[in-house]
């Protein structure tokens, strides 16, 4: 087949006189005229439009085919950088498609370098790229540049017929000519208005960020203020959590802070903006929060599966995680974490996001100073108390060892005296009273000093209860308080009778001052499990211990505002649980509460004495 040639058009011929027009062909003429005069129409009305890119190269195709009764239309942008022609083309089923080809190649690029209108014989040139994807079968094709207001060539506008239709003629390439202009010029307005909305939606942005880091810093400054009036770390760590909570819109707050002094992460929860925070303990890595702490590195969570949660963490605290997102407390130095904070539940079941994330870090970064310095401040109080009261103790203590001699030696010349038997009884009792507070003495030393002495021997179990109701029952009837015991456990046990003695009876002491005075109940359950451990517990039906100090209750100075109270019982307690290696905890509630000493199977490492018999 001979190649095929592209030739100009040349100009319009003068039209035939009228009479020589049959009716057909006047009809034929006016609806081709009228559908030149609704293109030229729509595309008048797309100038004037605020239409985008997209919105008006559809319109322009369509008007254009149907202008010259084309079977497919395409538009080409030129690039005149690249020296190519970027084409959009209605497919068969009305779709748009994205074209590339170099400036010297096809129809179009032939229009684009003359400037003028080209029509392309039958059977287009194969290497025209527009024909080969989308006019295979055409007839004809046309193309006619697109050419601005002040001359410059900005694209194309090519057209195919398929076989079985006439050639485009010089009519059709009169109508492309005359609609040109006003395509270039409707599609410049285009790209404006697409110029325009991008820079209305840039501003839009830069300005929503500077929004957002405005109520940053209003923020930020609030949190400083209200840290700033905190007088105590539960007051510090309530701040904290009600900016968290607020700031990203979360259901729950959650602060993990370490304590030295109890060697754990104490887990503070708030739920609401009007609600007291509850504490919690927190194991080493246990759900997303600890998981932050190992990892000294923010997490997100955006899914109620995640590994890292712990289903019996949101058990204990009461709460369902749908979504999370927590970021660590920044220790000492940068490597060192502090604890960590933490937001559950995004209201409205949206995930946390970015902004989510900057906030909380930013909160975070700022609220590690301030514990730090509230830890570090109340750490140094601490030392200085417990100074002072080692002090004072020890001189008060050394004191009271030259009276409690004479009475010592006075109680022995009792034996001397008429009715021997009830005096040496009274006397034995006496001696072992006062022997008793000779190792208070020495415990209470020891506890200032931070040292630790434990001597275990056999005790029978079911004569140490009975010396512990002896010691207690009636200064609780005094109170209208029973004393129940309940022990499954009859043989015996190695442990420091006399420092667990000490243990229960300030636990009984504590349990009835938080009964106060209303008559209740006491109870005290021996019971040992298949390990060999015992388990002492001394449970009551007070008012339960009140949030605030629960996760702190054996911290030294804690005490749950009980008149007189030092705070040192509970911690002396913890101490010498653990110098015999065991573990008191408790359960509390609004029906009471229940301490629990267990004291394992006998250690033989444990510095002992002889067995004593029962009394």
């Amino acid at each position: 087949m001979a190649p095929r040639t592209l030739r100009p058009v040349t100009p319009a011929k003068r039209p035939r006189a009228l009479a020589s027009v049959s009716r057909s062909a006047l009809e034929r003429e006016v609806r081709h005229e009228r559908r030149v005069i609704r293109a030229l129409s729509v595309v008048s009305m797309a100038m004037g439009a605020s239409l985008s890119a997209d919105e008006l190269v559809d319109l322009v195709l369509a008007k254009l085919a149907d202008a010259v009764e084309a079977d497919r239309a395409m538009l080409y942008l030129l690039d005149a950088k690249a020296q190519h022609l970027r084409g959009r083309v209605l497919d068969e089923q009305g779709r748009l498609r994205t074209l590339e080809v170099p400036v010297d190649q096809g129809i179009a690029g032939a229009a684009v370098n003359r400037g003028e209108s080209v029509v392309g014989d039958e059977e287009p040139p194969l290497r025209d790229e527009g024909v080969r994807t989308v006019g295979r079968g055409a007839r004809s094709s046309i193309a006619t540049p697109l050419t601005r207001h002040d001359g410059e060539v900005v694209g194309a506008v090519q057209l195919f017929r398929k076989r079985g239709k006439k050639p485009f003629d010089e009519d059709a390439r009169a109508v492309l000519a005359a609609l040109a202009t006003q395509v270039a010029v409707a599609l410049e307005n285009a790209f404006l208005v697409d110029s325009l909305r991008k820079q209305a939606e840039e501003l839009a942005e830069a300005k929503s960020a500077l929004e957002r880091q405005l109520a940053d810093r209003e923020n930020l400054l609030h949190l400083e203020h209200a840290m700033a009036r905190a007088t105590s770390t539960e007051a510090l760590v309530r701040v904290v959590l009600e900016h968290a909570l607020r700031s990203t819109n979360a259901e729950i707050a959650a602060l993990a802070l370490e304590d030295d002094e109890l060697g754990q992460h104490v887990l503070w929860v708030l739920r609401s903006l009007d609600g007291t925070p509850d504490t919690f303990d927190l194991r080493r890595g246990q759900g997303i929060i600890g998981s932050v702490i190992e990892a000294n590195a923010t997490i997100v969570a955006n899914r109620a599966d995640d590994p890292r949660s712990d289903p019996s963490l949101d058990e204990s605290v009461g709460v369902r995680t749908r979504n999370a997102l927590a970021s660590p407390l920044e220790g000492s130095n940068a490597e060192s974490c502090l604890g960590a904070l933490a937001v559950y539940n995004k209201v409205g079941r949206v995930a946390f996001d970015r902004q989510d994330v900057s906030t909380l870090e930013l909160l975070t970064a700022n609220a590690s100073t301030a514990l730090r310095l509230r830890l570090a401040r109340e750490g140094t109080e601490r030392e200085g108390r417990l100074a002072t009261i080692g002090g004072l103790l020890s001189g008060v203590l050394h004191d009271m060892r030259t009276p409690l001699a004479v009475v010592r030696a006075n109680l022995d010349l009792i034996v001397t005296e008429a009715s021997e038997d009830e005096r040496r009884t009274r006397s034995k009792k006496a001696k072992l009273q006062l022997d008793a507070l000779g190792r208070m003495e020495a415990d209470v030393l020891s506890f200032v000093r931070g040292e630790a002495s434990v001597l275990v021997r056999k005790v029978y179990l079911d004569a140490f209860v009975a010396k512990i109701r002896e010691h207690v029952a009636p200064w609780l009837d005094r109170r209208r308080i029973h004393f129940a015991v309940e022990s499954t456990e009859h043989g015996t046990h190695r442990f420091d009778e006399a420092k667990i003695e000490r243990v229960l009876q300030n636990l009984v002491k504590n349990a009835a001052e938080a009964i106060g005075s209303r008559a209740g109940t006491i109870t005290l359950r021996v019971a040992r499990d298949a390990a060999g451990a015992i388990a002492f517990t001394v449970a009551d039906d007070g008012p339960g211990i009140p949030h605030d100090v629960r996760a702190r209750l054996f911290g030294t100075f804690v005490s749950s505002g009980k008149a007189g109270g030092t705070g040192l019982g509970l911690a002396m307690a913890k101490r010498f649980v653990d110098e015999h290696r065991g573990v008191i905890d408790f359960e509390t509630g609004k029906s009471g509460t229940a301490f629990r000493v267990v004291l394992p199977a006998p250690d033989p490492s444990l510095p002992g004495l002889p067995s004593l018999p029962p009394p």
